[in-house]
């Protein structure tokens, strides 16, 4: 399992997570030409989103308007469409209920931090078998 831990802290969390067939970004809180020169957008197979906060969502609007398939809670969704002011087409995740995405079985997961319904993502790739937790601003 590759990670490539593109940016993170207060100017903006992005990780792609590769197990050879199927590429995810974990958050997107960088710009998306930013996300475009580090990989193909077209590329991924989803876009996790923890939780709204621009340092983990800012490229959400862009990614989901160029055909990215987007993954939040809801609670997140409404935020950033509040935020945005725009519509916004995503799937809902729910805390314990597991989901595939290409290659990965995704576990979210509810986190504690001051935003609305914020998750973490335990991701398995049934490529690999490889497991990685990802949990950030908890």
């Amino acid at each position: 399992m590759l990670i490539n831990h593109l940016t993170s802290g207060s100017d903006g969390n992005a990780i792609i997570v590769d197990d050879g067939e199927t590429k995810l970004l974990l958050d997107a809180g960088v710009s998306y030409s930013k996300i475009a020169k580090w990989i193909r957008p077209s590329s991924l197979s989803g876009v996790l989103i923890t939780h709204e906060h621009q340092d983990h969502s800012k490229a959400v609007p862009e990614l989901q308007r160029r055909g990215a398939d987007i993954y939040m809670s809801r609670g997140t969704g409404h935020e950033i469409i509040k935020r945005e002011d725009t519509t916004l087409m995503y799937q809902s995740l729910y805390h314990l209920e597991q989901i595939e995405i290409g290659s990965w079985i995704v576990l979210p997961f509810d986190v504690v931090h001051d935003s609305a319904e914020p998750m973490g993502f335990l991701i398995q790739s049934k490529v690999t078998g490889k497991k990685a937790v990802y949990i950030v601003d908890s």
